[in-house]
């Protein structure tokens, strides 16, 4: 521990039986063996107290580097997300155009029916729209009372079929785009 050899130990050894005389010096031995042990704990308690607080800083280090890495893969992925959201924001934006042009196209090519009333059979409803006298039979003819449903279902299914048609035709001058 000191960096002394046996023999010095020895030589100690024997001036203390000198010094303190063979009754003292078993008493005095273990007293200086009880302080040594107490001592080398000491020293081995610093030891560890040290070792432990490097461990502690190691790991602050690594929780702050684990940290770090997970913040910056969070941003990664909120980026990705947000790229992903942007171009299906900017589609369901112009699908939302889109459906509103077919809507404004449907209205201006459909004569406004809702002048047209449903008549007793035999009788032909009176529209300034209807100047034809075959739309006139045809609109009277549908529009009875128990028909009145069809003449609405008919119109839905046209304005579907026009809006489907729009749409695919939007779909192949894209694909032709790209």
């Amino acid at each position: 521990m000191f960096g002394l050899s046996f023999s010095e130990l020895f030589i100690i050894g024997i001036v203390a039986l000198i010094v303190l005389g063979p009754e003292r010096l078993p008493k005095v031995a273990r007293t200086a063996g009880h302080l040594m042990g107490r001592v080398q704990r000491y020293v081995s308690d610093v030891k560890s107290d040290i070792q432990r607080e490097m461990n502690i800083q190691e790991l602050s280090q690594i929780k702050e580097d684990v940290k770090g890495a997970a913040n910056q893969i969070r941003q990664n992925f909120d980026k990705a997300v947000a790229d992903i959201k942007d171009p299906l924001l900017n589609l369901k934006n112009e699908i939302g155009d889109t459906s509103q042009q077919l809507k404004q196209a449907i209205t201006q090519d459909l004569p406004d029916l809702s002048q047209l009333r449903p008549t007793k059979e035999g009788e032909s409803p009176e529209s300034p729209l209807l100047e034809d006298t075959s739309t006139k039979q045809q609109v009277s003819e549908s529009l009875k009372p128990t028909d009145t449903n069809k003449a609405e279902d008919l119109l839905d299914q046209q304005a579907l079929a026009l809006k489907q048609e729009a749409i695919s035709e939007r779909h192949t001058t894209k694909e032709g785009n790209v």
